[in-house]
């Protein structure tokens, strides 16, 4: 976008302006497996006391029937979010009976492929196809992968505020059209700077024992053994043995503007690829697959940032952005962390509020395909070594900076956001928050991956060990609340 950081800075640092950067929408929705008392992957249906999956806007399941979905309204606040995830989670730990929601975003110990439960619905239309779409992932992917779980942050900012900074940069272009070029300028820095909420709150250091040193050694890119990638991952989640799969390599989306999103997106979902044409889209007489092209959905493409708009009956998200434009955003890179009960907590909430508004304001120029490589390359090698001494990430311009004097100069930037942020909120709370997590950036042993495998260590515990401990302390928080509550 044609501004910079030091001028959003001075738009906003009036006392009316200031309000404007706390107001939006914003929504979480949390992905947790079902565990039985000694960690297994819970085989029993989707509880009776959640309803219809299809028909419950706050509880449903996602890949697998054992694969709870926890989803909020938007609401005004962050706060708000945060407490409505709270309530509907203890509503669902207290229906669970014997079972306990898995705290890690890496599963534990799974079953043979056969013997996880796809989701399953109600034999309508819609579900049908959601049951295909589902038999399609397991296909191309496998069901382990999907097993994956983590916290989507979905946002969007106030009209006003909107209307702020259009009357300042482009008063002559449509809010519509002005919206949606300002929100490719924030996914394109969110894409580069994203490594630094991987190393901040990055909470899957390690994986369970279905995945083999050498399998891992095989498929590494930076040719480090098992013991040297364990010791400095912060989030396999996020990095090629996650969500970042290699399977979708090749998916190459324009973050430039709309047209150009919608085409390259239009043309994934309509290329065929041999390799799922010879899976077949029928087996025996059963759709197993949508289709057989790159992708089968709009929703398979894995990007950790997704443009949102609310759908009409019958539309596509990409009809929905040729009539309406860009609605929301969906953040989509966040693990589990085991020592919350939610699996996030408030302070990071108003981090990445910040860090949001942060990848607005920051200038964004066009990305090219060789700059989105090395911001994957980045997450990629945060990933799997971020606490790593000294580690040296690839600066936008070809140079090389350290991650931890890279993210301490961002963390300065986010500094004088949280200070306006802080006056139209009263308090100190953003303030603290950059504080926090600048003390992380200088300490990496204070990260929620150092802090795991730290306990590990200590108790002896392996993954599917300490995944039980902290499921189980989880729970009796939630107990100790419903006491309280009566």
């Amino acid at each position: 976008m044609n501004w910079n950081l030091s001028e959003m800075v001075r738009l906003f640092s009036g006392d009316k302006a200031s309000r404007l950067l706390l107001k939006g929408k914003w929504g979480l929705e949390k992905e947790a497996l079902r565990v039985d008392e000694n960690g297994d992957l819970a085989l029993t249906d989707h509880p009776v006391a959640f309803g219809d999956k299809l028909e419950n806007p706050n509880i449903t399941t996602d890949f697998s029937e054992s694969q709870i979905e926890i989803i909020t309204p938007p609401l005004d606040s962050i706060e708000e979010s945060y407490d409505y995830l709270h309530q509907i989670q203890t509503f669902v730990e207290q229906s669970l009976d014997s079972e306990l929601l898995w705290p890690l975003s890496m599963p534990g110990l799974l079953p043979e492929e056969e013997d996880i439960p796809l989701a399953q619905y109600n034999g309508s239309h819609s579900g049908n196809e959601k049951e295909i779409y589902r038999s399609g992932l397991a296909l191309r992917y496998g069901k382990k992968m999907q097993m994956i779980s983590g916290i989507h942050y979905n946002f969007s900012f106030h009209p006003d505020f909107w209307e702020h900074i259009r009357l300042k940069f482009s008063p002559t272009k449509e809010q519509s059209e002005f919206v949606n070029e300002a929100y490719f300028g924030f996914a394109r820095n969110f894409l580069r700077y994203r490594w630094m909420l991987t190393y901040l709150f990055g909470a899957s250091p390690v994986k369970n024992r279905d995945n083999k040193s050498d399998e891992l050694v095989e498929n590494c890119t930076f040719n480090k053994d098992w013991a040297n990638l364990h010791s400095n991952a912060t989030s396999y989640r996020m990095s090629n043995f996650g969500y970042e799969t290699s399977q979708q390599k090749d998916v190459a989306v324009s973050f430039n503007n709309l047209k150009d999103y919608i085409r390259d997106l239009r043309k994934v979902l309509t290329t065929r690829v041999d390799a799922y044409s010879d899976l077949g889209v029928y087996n025996d007489g059963k759709q197993v697959q949508l289709n057989d092209f790159i992708l089968q959905s709009e929703n398979e493409y894995y990007s950790p940032v997704r443009f949102k708009q609310i759908l009409k009956s019958g539309e596509t998200q990409l009809s929905a952005f040729e009539q309406r434009g860009i609605k929301y955003m969906e953040l989509r890179c966040f693990d589990l962390d085991p020592y919350e009960k939610l699996g996030i907590n408030l302070e990071q909430l108003y981090f990445v509020q910040i860090f949001a508004l942060f990848c607005l304001f920051e200038e964004s120029h066009r990305m090219t395909p060789e700059e989105a490589q090395v911001a994957s390359r980045n997450t990629q090698l945060t990933a799997l070594e971020g606490r790593k001494n000294g580690l040296e990430l690839e600066n936008m311009d070809g140079s090389k900076i350290t991650l931890k004097n890279w993210g301490g100069d961002i963390l300065e930037k986010m500094r004088e956001i949280a200070k306006l942020m802080d006056k139209a909120a009263g308090g100190t709370r953003y303030q603290k928050t950059i504080q926090m997590q600048s003390q992380k950036m200088d300490n990496s042993q204070l990260v929620p991956s150092a802090k795991i495998l730290d306990s590990m260590q200590k108790n002896d515990f392996n993954h599917e060990e300490f995944g039980l401990v902290r499921a189980k302390e989880n729970i009796c928080v939630t107990e100790k609340e419903a006491m309280w509550a009566s």
